[in-house]
């Protein structure tokens, strides 16, 4: 440690002047890091009676640059629900679950789905998951799938080198 006393010398004006900066740059540091946008979907699925309950949580700016690239107009609700439609598909026990679209949102910088997805036989045995929501129009993209079934929560990772799932329902 330098002790300064008296005159300040321009050591210990270098001294206090290279302390200032590391310390303002290592109290800045966390908030870089935490700053950092990573491109995620989030896919929400909770089991009902009858139905499972689909929440999707999906950056404007991502989905919106998708549809648009792949349709060529401008974005809609339509053409957002056609795009996820295409680039997902959920099955249990080899049968596909027909979506409806149940409402659209858009809220600050995300656009909130929900989905209501009907099987014809009961929602127990194995759960195959296709999804490929941005992963080819948007750089490092993940989508995160949560399923929420009999009070337990499980979660997958789907990202470009794993776009499907399949697992056991209990």
């Amino acid at each position: 440690m330098i002790n300064c006393v008296g005159n300040k010398n321009e050591l210990c004006e270098n001294y206090y002047t290279m302390k200032s900066f590391l310390l303002s740059i290592l109290t800045a540091f966390p908030l870089l890091i935490f700053a950092h946008d990573i491109p995620l979907g989030i896919f929400n699925l909770t089991f009902e009676k009858d139905y499972i309950q689909l929440e999707i949580k999906l950056e404007i700016e991502d989905i919106e640059n998708a549809v648009e690239s792949a349709y060529k107009q401008k974005s809609n609700d339509r053409l957002v629900e056609q795009y996820i439609l295409a680039h997902t598909q959920w099955i249990i026990n080899q049968e596909v679950l027909n979506p409806q679209l149940c409402s659209t949102e858009k809220e600050e910088a995300h656009y909130y789905l929900i989905i209501h997805l009907k099987a014809s036989t009961e929602l127990y045995g194995k759960m195959t998951i296709f999804n490929d929501c941005l992963l080819k129009e948007v750089e490092d993209h993940s989508n995160i799938i949560y399923i929420n079934n009999r009070g337990e929560q499980r979660g997958f990772r789907l990202d470009k080198d794993l776009v499907k799932t399949t697992f056991e329902l209990y």
